[in-house]
């Protein structure tokens, strides 16, 4: 299930804990920040079924979510697929997918390397001033602004 919240009701509800260093409160919430620095290691590195399955029996992905996510060619795209739900999603899927991480021995690691990845006010600038520019690029209002990527389009 993809939670559609605008990034106004994201941000303040995001319990973060990290320096702003004079940023507003509005920014992107940390945990976007951590998967998106984790990405590429995330993409390569996971074999998703296991964790679909505890997303599923938490609630945080429907049966139609996994249909999508299995109906991807390669595990890298189920996992691109996988990633984008828990970008668009709430701070809940971050903290069920580090769990479904550590669950699994082989991802133990990975798990508390995303859960400690530092969130720098450059980091929250930079992915702001994207979010902006897209903003801009497509015409978004805040309301219709649930996510800080850019939505695929024949031109990307």
């Amino acid at each position: 299930m993809i939670f559609k919240r605008n990034i106004k009701d994201l941000s303040t509800q995001s319990g973060n804990k990290d320096n702003n260093n004079g940023l507003s409160d509005r920014t992107v919430p940390s945990f976007k920040i951590r998967l998106q620095k984790n990405y590429s290691n995330i993409i390569t590195s996971v074999k998703h079924d296991i964790i679909v399955d505890h997303l599923i029996s938490c609630a945080v992905l429907t049966i139609g979510d996994c249909q999508k996510i299995n109906a991807c060619p390669s595990q890298e795209q189920k996992n691109r697929q996988l990633m984008d739900t828990l970008l668009h999603g709430n701070e809940n899927g971050f903290t069920e997918f580090l769990n479904a991480l550590r669950n699994d021995s082989v991802y133990t690691d990975l798990a508390n390397r995303i859960a400690s990845t530092e969130v720098t006010s450059t980091d929250r600038s930079n992915i702001q001033s994207c979010y902006n520019i897209n903003k801009r690029k497509y015409g978004l209002n805040e309301q219709e602004t649930t996510t800080l990527l850019p939505k695929k389009t024949k031109e990307n």
